[in-house]
């Protein structure tokens, strides 16, 4: 006689709603993504006008298909659509100005520009996005903001699959407490960094499960997927590849005890350092070391040094949207309601996870604030900046996400939680509310500019089309699918598994009391 609790697909209850609710995670990862894909129009990421014509005219451009020139101060140049070559030009810099001027702009015209890449980055990144270069380019920007999203989500769903259970919850909140609004604005758009903001964290947190998984499917899993995601960061940008030697010793660190034996893990390490060395010496960014980035100084600047070590925190935060530091080409800004508390929310963080943590995680999270620290102050020192000019808060995004990872990560696979359900609940509801105030200001920004209404979702200056769902229903359909996410991401796992072994063992003098779970 069958069980009365297995249904006749084998599959009891239980089992369905955790594949209801994996399924749920999935789509309401893809429409929040997708919500800030379309929330801004094309060109609208950082230095866009360089990375859509690089993409249109992928490296080496002689074999591009594109039209090559010189232009007047000998710098080669390729003839692009208008829209591509300078459609960012009517609005950057101008956030009273709407992005309904790129629609003045012809896809079929085409303009001469330099804004191309001839080595500064690796070019891999360049050439698969040219796969979906299409006849309009507003469609072929939204269909490449879209694959950035799908592969976001999948590497996050791969990951989470692939982890130890327990693990879940700290890759949920390292994501939660970071990628507001900066790192969604920049994973949903065509901008190199895209790939090494999914890839860094993806890599690390792959690693570490490489090196606490048994069982010979997940460690092949593991192996896979921390490949994949150095692959993504190598081929992205050059710090991308830099960034991989980073988070690979905060992994390693953080599973000293584990190494012995882990051959695979040895091999993916090795895999990924090949890529790391190639992504440094195969574009021109690498020279920054020597250069700085773009006007060395003869001599080194100590007082501006010292100044940019005091102002360090200013950088650090800009990943939040404090004022300086908006997104886009810095002018779409948000207000005082996101980036507070976003920033007490990471307070809160930081302090649950150094009150669990090893001194292996607390060493591994200094090392990692400690490189987002001297990195930044030697470039633009050397240079002869000021932090605020040239060196963005993007660019430390990965290893920021990392080092909340590394301090969230369980110590031990137990069922200590990080947070009762009801900060959990209150944290959620929380980001909840800031993503949604986050996304309304960036919709208010590209639809009627920030001079404009707030609410005024019908009839504005730009979007997409004239017809069909408006920026009201993607800022709904986007605000609520976060709520979703952000509460699954947090409580998938009801009650973790007690592990035979902890990832750091010690003495037990005494019975350790029953923490009820969550």
């Amino acid at each position: 006689m069958q069980d009365s609790s297995t249904s006749e697909t084998g599959r009891t209850p239980v089992a369905r709603r955790v594949l209801v609710l994996w399924a749920v995670a999935v789509f309401a990862a893809v429409l929040t993504g997708v919500a800030w894909a379309l929330a801004s129009p094309i060109g609208s990421s950082p230095d866009d006008d360089y990375h859509m014509t690089s993409i249109w005219c992928p490296p080496p451009i002689k074999d591009s298909g594109c039209r090559t020139g010189v232009a007047a101060n000998g710098a080669p140049t390729v003839w692009v659509p208008q829209q591509v070559a300078v459609a960012p030009h009517c609005y950057a810099f101008h956030p009273e100005i709407p992005g309904n001027c790129t629609g003045t702009l012809s896809g079929d015209q085409l303009s001469q520009t330099e804004r191309v890449d001839t080595g500064a980055y690796p070019g891999p990144y360049y050439r698969f996005m040219h796969m979906f270069v299409g006849k309009s380019v507003m469609a072929s920007v939204v269909v490449m903001r879209i694959v950035n999203v799908v592969i976001a989500v999948t590497l996050g769903l791969l990951l989470a699959l692939a982890a130890p259970p327990v693990r879940r919850k700290a890759m949920g909140w390292a994501v939660l407490g970071t990628c507001i609004p900066l790192g969604m604005f920049l994973i949903t758009s065509i901008n190199p960094s895209a790939w090494t903001i999914m890839g860094i964290p993806a890599f690390a947190v792959a690693m570490d499960s490489l090196c606490r998984v048994e069982t010979r499917t997940l460690r092949w899993a593991n192996g896979a997927l921390a490949v994949t995601a150095a692959t993504l960061a190598a081929v992205s940008r050059a710090d991308g590849g830099l960034y991989l030697f980073v988070a690979l010793g905060a992994v390693g660190l953080i599973n000293l005890h584990r190494l012995r034996g882990r051959y695979d893990a040895f091999v993916a390490a090795g895999l990924a350092v090949a890529l790391g060395v190639w992504s440094v010496l195969s574009s021109r960014q690498a020279t920054m070391a020597d250069t700085g980035l773009g006007r060395p100084k003869t001599q080194w600047a100590q007082d501006l040094a010292f100044t940019n070590i005091l102002d360090l925190p200013n950088l650090w935060l800009g990943i939040y949207g404090i004022p300086g530091w908006g997104m886009g080409w810095l002018d779409t800004a948000v207000p005082a309601t996101v980036w507070i508390p976003l920033i007490i929310i990471a307070g809160v963080l930081i302090r649950a996870g150094l009150a669990q943590a090893t001194w292996q995680q607390r060493t591994a999270a200094g090392v990692i604030l400690l490189v987002c620290g001297v990195m930044p102050v030697y470039l633009l020192s050397k240079t002869g900046d000021a932090i605020g000019i040239n060196y963005q808060p993007r660019y430390l995004l990965p290893l920021f996400i990392v080092m909340f990872y590394v301090l969230l990560r369980p110590a031990r696979d137990s069922a200590t939680p990080l947070f009762t359900p009801k900060t959990t609940r209150t944290l959620v509801i929380a980001l909840t509310i800031i993503h949604a105030i986050a996304l309304l200001y960036v919709l208010r920004r590209y639809t009627v500019g920030v001079n404009g209404p707030l609410f005024s979702f019908s009839g504005t200056p730009w979007w997409w089309t004239k017809s069909g769902p408006g920026p009201f229903w993607d800022w709904l359909a986007g605000t609520i699918a976060f709520g979703v996410l952000a509460a699954l991401m947090t409580g998938f796992q009801r009650r973790a598994t007690v592990a035979s072994a902890p990832d750091n063992p010690a003495p037990v003098t005494e019975p350790e009391k029953a923490v009820p779970a969550p």
